[in-house]
């Protein structure tokens, strides 16, 4: 009964895993041909003994010419359910804006306010004087929101651009003081992107403990404002990209296995996603753009967000891509087909033990490729991926590891109350206890022939003996004869 039970068990644990859990997948883009690779475990975190197996996305860029402008509608930015009306500031408000311009045309935006207080836990509630959030419009298009002071913007087109930010309140409506709108308006020049500040292969540690929670509700359009609470942990926007210092930086957010932007305090409006489940993962990062990992693992938190369709507003494109997606490039392409020129070679790196596995095509997930197993031992792991994809050769390596995807973690940390033997634990176990029981029964059959041998050689004296004694009565009853035929002789 009970092992036609554990099957079942897994399965439960491993959907459940796959509806609650973050995939921190590792993202490469292949030297050849644009190819883009998103691999890690189908279930991360990923555990010992249970269904996982290899998970493989592959896009390649939309052929120029693919993307319909027409298609976008770039008035409905500001979503209709928002009355945007300026209204008066009771108090006096003053703004200032600072930004830097990233060689990845990435943009760091900074506010000086006086008489402003940011609150995103109020947002679209009461107005209230001196409080509320920000907004952002690149070339007049409205492209995100500030819940703090500092905001890292991307995806903007390369060229000058107009970026405009107001100071807003809790219900939306845009401050002004004295008649004058609260804004800070500044031209920007936004460079071809020459390299990227993703995370850094590798890690650091954090000096003490360092954790990080998440919190992410759904807004009524599909979007939803993304909350974190770090420990150990401080934001230190103005020293992006400079030496590190223990326990600060920034962190990243990471959506559907994808890096979607940083965060710069503790509060981030997603713009909508679309209908469906979406993973969320953010990760806290040092200055010098490397993951923190505390106690040998990575610092981050995960959640799930559900977006239903009558949830999701077709026009709401506020995020900090929106521009990305509405001004330069084509969403990229799902590549199809691969599973018949494409293997994964697993390996289990602590061991060495390796193994090709066939890729299967993920059913109404184009792009998405599969190949299952059950990790049967904890620690690192490599996915070896060799063929072709559309003629090309590919031979693209990835490990897991602390800023990568997830190593396999023992079966004890799910669980409780009791932890039960790994199933390595218990076949060392039981393999100790087999050479412990053939050691003993050897000893025994030692034993056994001593004691036989002695046995036989105790037969043997006895025989002797007996001959002994047989022969010493025959020698006494010849001696007595022969006294007795002697003194008849002499009679």
């Amino acid at each position: 009964m009970a092992k036609k039970l554990l099957p079942a068990l897994a399965a439960l644990l491993f959907l459940a895993l796959s509806l609650g859990t973050a995939l921190a997948h590792e993202s490469r883009e292949d030297e050849v041909e644009g190819f883009n690779f998103v691999v890690g475990f189908l279930v991360e975190p990923a555990y010992e003994g249970l269904l996982n197996g290899v998970s493989l996305r592959v896009t390649k860029a939309a052929e120029e010419g693919a993307h319909d402008h027409s298609a976008h509608d770039h008035s409905a930015h500001d979503h209709s359910a928002h009355d945007h009306s300026a209204i008066e500031s009771a108090v006096p408000v003053s703004l200032q804006m600072t930004t830097d311009v990233e060689d990845n045309g990435g943009v760091n935006i900074s506010l000086t306010t006086d008489g402003f207080r940011w609150t995103p836990e109020n947002v679209d509630g009461a107005n209230v004087d001196g409080e509320g959030h920000g907004h952002i419009y690149v070339d007049g298009v409205r492209v995100g929101r500030m819940y703090g002071p500092h905001y890292h913007l991307t995806g903007l087109e390369p060229g000058e651009r107009e970026l405009r930010v107001t100071l807003n309140a809790n219900a939306h409506n845009e401050l002004t003081y004295n008649g004058e709108h609260i804004e800070a308006i500044e031209t920007i020049i936004v460079q071809e992107p020459s390299h990227s500040h993703g995370m850094e292969i590798g890690y650091v540690d954090a000096d003490s403990a360092m954790s990080v929670d998440v919190n992410a509700p759904a807004e009524a359009d599909g979007a939803f404002n993304l909350q974190i609470v770090p420990r150990g942990f401080t934001f230190a926007p103005q020293n992006i990209g400079g030496a590190h210092k223990p326990g600060e930086g920034y962190a990243v957010v990471i959506v559907n296995g994808e890096d979607y932007t940083r965060m710069y305090t503790d509060w981030l409006r997603v713009g909508d996603l679309g209908e469906g489940t979406h993973a969320v993962e953010v990760r806290l990062m040092s200055n010098d753009h490397f993951p923190y990992a505390w106690d040998g693992d990575t610092v981050k938190a995960s959640t799930t967000v559900h977006v239903h369709d009558d949830e999701v507003a077709p026009a709401a494109k506020e995020s900090p891509v929106a521009a990305h997606e509405d001004h330069h490039h084509a969403a990229p392409e799902p590549d199809e087909g691969i599973e018949q020129t494409l293997l994964v070679e697993v390996t289990h790196i602590p061991t060495g033990a390796s193994r090709v596995m066939t890729l299967h095509a993920e059913f109404d997930k184009p792009g998405y490729y599969k190949a299952n197993f059950i990790p049967t031992a904890s620690g690192q792991y490599a996915f070896h991926f060799k063929g072709k994809i559309e003629g090309v050769l590919i031979d693209e390596r990835f490990e897991s590891g602390p800023g990568r995807f997830d190593d396999v973690q023992p079966a004890t940390d799910l669980q409780f109350p009791v932890s039960a033997a790994s199933t390595r634990e218990l076949e060392s176990a039981v393999r100790g206890a087999l050479d412990s029981a053939q050691q003993a029964q050897d000893a025994a059959l030692r034993i056994e022939a001593a004691a036989m041998d002695a046995q036989n050689g105790v037969a043997r004296a006895t025989t002797m003996a007996m001959v002994g004694i047989a022969v010493g009565a025959v020698g006494i009853i010849v001696g007595a004869i022969g006294a007795f035929a002697a003194l008849r002789r002499r009679n």
